[in-house]
Protein backbone atom coordinates (compact mmCIF):
# COMPACT_ATOMS: atom_id res chain seq x y z
CA UNK A 1 0.00 0.00 0.00
CA UNK A 2 1.28 3.27 -1.05
CA UNK A 3 1.07 6.21 1.58
CA UNK A 4 -1.11 9.41 0.32
CA UNK A 5 -0.66 12.50 2.13
CA UNK A 6 -3.07 14.89 1.41
CA UNK A 7 -1.84 17.78 3.70
CA UNK A 8 2.04 17.39 4.43
CA UNK A 9 3.48 19.67 7.00
CA UNK A 10 5.29 22.25 5.25
CA UNK A 11 8.39 21.98 8.08
CA UNK A 12 8.64 18.56 6.80
CA UNK A 13 8.64 19.08 3.34
CA UNK A 14 11.42 22.10 4.13
CA UNK A 15 13.42 19.82 6.11
CA UNK A 16 13.42 16.89 3.32
CA UNK A 17 14.25 19.58 0.70
CA UNK A 18 15.25 23.08 2.05
CA UNK A 19 14.91 24.58 -0.90
CA UNK A 20 11.20 24.27 -1.48
CA UNK A 21 10.29 27.95 -0.51
CA UNK A 22 12.48 28.91 -2.99
CA UNK A 23 10.80 27.58 -5.99
CA UNK A 24 9.31 29.78 -8.78
CA UNK A 25 5.74 30.32 -8.07
CA UNK A 26 4.56 29.69 -11.45
CA UNK A 27 6.44 26.48 -11.52
CA UNK A 28 4.56 25.58 -8.57
CA UNK A 29 1.30 26.56 -9.99
CA UNK A 30 1.82 24.73 -13.26
CA UNK A 31 3.13 21.36 -11.41
CA UNK A 32 -0.27 21.79 -8.89
CA UNK A 33 -2.49 22.10 -12.14
CA UNK A 34 -1.14 18.61 -13.21
CA UNK A 35 -1.36 17.10 -9.75
CA UNK A 36 -4.71 18.05 -9.48
CA UNK A 37 -5.35 17.34 -12.97
CA UNK A 38 -3.91 14.07 -11.94
CA UNK A 39 -6.07 13.82 -9.21
CA UNK A 40 -9.12 14.24 -11.02
CA UNK A 41 -8.73 12.35 -14.13
CA UNK A 42 -6.63 9.67 -12.65
CA UNK A 43 -5.06 7.14 -15.47
CA UNK A 44 -6.18 9.42 -18.23
CA UNK A 45 -3.98 12.07 -17.28
CA UNK A 46 -1.05 10.17 -16.34
CA UNK A 47 -0.61 8.55 -19.54
CA UNK A 48 -1.12 12.03 -21.42
CA UNK A 49 1.36 13.75 -19.51
CA UNK A 50 3.70 10.64 -19.99
CA UNK A 51 3.14 11.50 -23.77
CA UNK A 52 3.51 15.35 -23.27
CA UNK A 53 6.81 15.17 -20.94
CA UNK A 54 8.76 11.77 -21.60
CA UNK A 55 7.07 10.85 -25.42
CA UNK A 56 6.04 7.92 -23.81
CA UNK A 57 2.95 6.67 -25.31
CA UNK A 58 1.39 4.14 -23.44
CA UNK A 59 -2.41 2.42 -22.55
CA UNK A 60 -3.80 2.41 -18.92
CA UNK A 61 -3.49 -1.30 -18.92
CA UNK A 62 0.33 -1.03 -19.56
CA UNK A 63 -0.11 1.56 -16.25
CA UNK A 64 -1.35 -2.35 -13.76
CA UNK A 65 1.98 -3.70 -12.45
CA UNK A 66 1.54 -7.75 -11.19
CA UNK A 67 2.09 -9.18 -7.90
CA UNK A 68 4.59 -10.66 -9.20
CA UNK A 69 6.77 -8.08 -10.59
CA UNK A 70 6.25 -5.87 -7.15
CA UNK A 71 7.77 -9.10 -5.28
CA UNK A 72 10.34 -9.33 -7.69
CA UNK A 73 11.98 -5.22 -7.43
CA UNK A 74 11.28 -5.99 -3.20
CA UNK A 75 13.23 -8.55 -3.09
CA UNK A 76 15.73 -6.74 -5.59
CA UNK A 77 16.25 -3.84 -3.11
CA UNK A 78 19.09 -3.87 -0.41
CA UNK A 79 17.96 -3.19 2.98
CA UNK A 80 20.96 -0.89 4.98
Amino acid sequence: MIKVYQDYPHELLEKRWPNISNVDPDLREYVSKIVEDVRVRGDDAVTYYSKKFDNVEMQKKDLTVKKEEIEESYNDVTTK
